[in-house]
């Protein structure tokens, strides 16, 4: 039967997003390197009482998007940011409460204490992704192994739209790496820095036998949909 959803889950206004004002110069999209500079400070490390992964931020206030899986169950939720040469020192950590949360999508919205957050600008609703476009994805792969630094890894969308999982939502297969802790990284297009997907990856919990099916991304738009009111 039909889960009881949780009553302090909320969607937020769509404004809140659509609002928000272009978070870098365009001149941030020429290359691989100056993207990467550009949106490294908005992607977080996720560690909680489960597991570990990564969520990445999409407004200043402290909205932050991630796997279901990476905080499902947890009692504790903490991300680090981590802006480099950040007068005070680059690292902060901000306990996390979850907004609303989709199983089904493998998708969660999560909230950091604190405001005037870096943020990534999400594509439109609308937007079309085409099979063979370039992107990027940015996370911490191993979880704790790795979260000394992001890794970057490059690729392109590698099928169509017509890809669907177990419950008839689209999903599009990368053939840009991903591993286990980059669940919840953000798939962000080369052309024009807006994120297009989430990547969900494989299970995080420590421990966990990977997936062999890592490489699969939910499109933004799922988002738009289903936490946006």
């Amino acid at each position: 039967g039909n889960k009881v959803k949780h009553k302090k889950y909320r969607k937020i206004n769509r404004s809140e997003i659509s609002k928000l004002k272009e978070p870098y110069v365009a001149e941030a999209i020429k290359d691989v390197e100056a993207l990467t500079q550009a949106n490294d400070p908005a992607i977080l490390y996720v560690d909680t009482d489960k597991g570990n992964g990564t969520a990445f931020l999409i407004s200043p206030e402290g909205y932050a998007i991630t796997c279901n899986h990476v905080v499902k169950d947890t009692s504790e939720i903490k991300a680090r940011l981590r802006i480099l040469g950040r007068q005070g020192g680059s690292d902060s950590w901000h306990k996390c409460e979850v907004i609303n949360t989709n199983e089904t999508l493998d998708i969660a919205l999560i909230m950091l204490d604190g405001s005037n957050f870096p943020y990534l600008k999400l594509a439109d609703e609308d937007r079309k992704i085409r099979k063979g476009e370039k992107i990027i994805l940015s996370g911490y792969p191993f979880g704790e192994a790795t979260s000394a630094d992001i890794t970057l890894f490059q690729g392109y969308v590698a099928s169509s739209n017509l890809q669907r999982d177990e419950n008839g939502n689209s999903r599009f297969f990368i053939n840009g790496e991903g591993k286990c802790g980059n669940s919840g990284s953000p798939i962000i297009a080369r052309k024009d820095g807006c994120v297009i997907g989430v990547f969900l990856g494989s299970k995080t919990h420590k421990g966990a036998e990977l997936t062999e099916e890592i490489n699969n991304m939910r499109p933004i738009s799922y988002f738009w949909e289903n936490f946006l009111k």
